[in-house]
């Protein structure tokens, strides 16, 4: 079984020469590394060419001639791949231990090449919590529901597992410009009969550092000049917007399942990232986030009627009083048991 580890890639060069060091000491033997460079500015293409003339592993290279977005460049990625199976990653993610690849094809082996898939991860500021989005190891199923509970995982991109037959059947356009493209793409598979499966060990190292420096992340647009105040979403409607858009075109378009959609979205990640705003210094940003998640618009958009409206206003100002009074170091204390926790309620 051959394992294609893709990357799309713009700029930060030096991340993605630390992870693909880090992928060169698999021990598994047949991996392929594909990378598409979405017209970096950076001196990417020199460097990635000299990594490519001492390249343990078989090195695919493709270059958009200009830029074309994270969607397109993470699906030009994945097609780039020869392997039974795409192993996606972030250009500043890497595998998280020589051995995983070679524990990854022997589950998948065992369980008759399941469709699609993710694995638990760590940060580089915090490699001793696991983040769980899987909370067992095994396949999960297929279908409207199995979708439902899991879309959420595929998010982060790091650690996302396809097979590379089934994704070439759903790997189209439709999403590109959401920057979830891969959410999309995974629930096609998994509402088109594919088996998911998870797999709760961690297999991906996000957020790498170098000299105890991370790459650019959204803390970096953190702060508290009012004169900067803007409307903020947090790419939440985004997120929405593909699974709304997955479900509607499989035929499953129902008022009830876009409630739950925006009603897990305000109870959970809404609150989450006010939090984390105020965590960080980024008042203004959480202000901005309430203000760009004020739900009259996408109410106007989904048409769900009386009942899920109200539901929908109360769950906004329940999150909305919590993000923004909890003491930030009760949040940071509970942070990582109560995402556990959540995962497990509602995985």
């Amino acid at each position: 079984m051959k394992i294609s580890v893709c990357i799309p890639q713009y700029n930060r060069i030096a991340y993605l020469l630390v992870s693909l060091a880090e992928i060169s000491r698999q021990t598994y033997p047949d991996v392929e590394i594909c990378v598409v460079d979405d017209a970096s500015t950076d001196d990417t293409l020199a460097r990635l060419a000299e990594f490519q003339r001492h390249s343990r592993f078989p090195f695919r290279f493709e270059q958009n001639p200009r830029n074309r977005g994270y969607d397109y460049t993470l699906r030009r990625a994945l097609a780039l791949a020869t392997g039974d199976y795409c192993f996606a990653l972030g250009n500043d993610d890497t595998l998280h231990d020589p051995g995983c690849l070679s524990r990854l094809v022997a589950f998948l082996e065992k369980n008759q090449n399941p469709d699609v898939g993710f694995t638990n991860f760590v940060s580089d500021e915090n490699p001793g919590a696991v983040q769980r989005r899987a909370n067992a190891i095994g396949v999960v199923g297929s279908g409207p529901e199995v979708a439902g509970r899991h879309y959420a995982s595929f998010a982060f991109v790091g650690g996302l597992v396809f097979r590379r037959e089934a994704l070439a059947r759903v790997n189209t356009d439709a999403f590109d410009g959401s920057v979830f493209a891969q959410v999309g793409l995974g629930l096609r598979i998994i509402l088109a009969g594919g088996r998911l499966f998870t797999v709760e060990e961690a297999m991906v190292r996000k957020d790498l550092r170098l000299d105890g420096q991370r790459a650019n992340s959204w803390r970096d647009a953190l702060h508290g000049d009012w004169r900067r105040f803007r409307r903020l979403d947090g790419g939440l409607p985004q997120l929405i917007a593909v699974v709304h858009q997955a479900f509607a075109e499989a035929g499953l378009y129902a008022p009830s399942r876009t409630y739950g959609l925006l009603q897990k979205h305000y109870r959970q990640t809404y609150p989450y990232w006010l939090l984390e705003y105020r965590t960080y210094g980024g008042w203004v940003n959480a202000l901005g986030l309430t203000a760009g998640l004020f739900p009259a618009r996408l109410l106007r958009r989904y048409r769900l009627g009386l009942g899920y409206s109200a539901g929908v206003w109360g769950w906004y100002a329940a999150a909305t009083t919590l993000g923004l009074l909890l003491p930030t170091g009760i949040f940071q204390r509970l942070k990582t048991p109560l995402y556990n926790f959540i995962k497990r309620w509602n995985p």
